[in-house]
């Protein structure tokens, strides 16, 4: 399971494993805020995060990783054989990411908006804008 949100959702996640399952921790949006007003929230997903021992992970033949992509600045090889390995999962099938809805790149402030207050479920994904016929027939 890849878990991009943190907070409650990795222990829910992390329920959900089958035996010889991964949970990889990649992001925590469940944090809100900026400054100060991002205290309460901060508190609130401390509270919230599992606590993994490794005796259980053992029985369990479970395991849990994270990546922090801030701190990776040098290895761009290695993020690209990631990216490399995501685009060839994508290109095969066996990795289908849930699409919530799609915007033209004219409406990439709708997008964003649409991010910031959470309504969606799955990925927003910005859709170039066909040319328009007087474009395809310019000088």
């Amino acid at each position: 399971i890849l878990d991009p949100l943190g907070g409650s959702s990795w222990k829910k996640s992390y329920r959900c494993l089958a035996p010889s399952g991964r949970l990889g921790c990649y992001g925590v949006s469940a944090l809100r805020g900026s400054g100060l007003g991002a205290i309460p929230s901060m508190i609130s997903m401390l509270a919230s995060l599992p606590w993994f021992n490794p005796i259980s992970l053992m029985n369990s033949n479970n395991g849990v990783f994270g990546i922090n992509m801030g701190r990776l600045w040098g290895e761009g090889e290695r993020i690209r054989g990631w990216m490399n390995e995501i685009l060839k999962g994508a290109e095969e099938s066996w990795i289908r990411p849930y699409v919530d809805s799609s915007f033209p790149l004219a409406q990439a402030t709708e997008a964003h908006t649409q991010l910031e207050s959470r309504q969606n479920i799955g990925k927003v994904v910005l859709v170039p804008s066909p040319p328009s016929s007087s474009a395809l027939y310019s000088d």
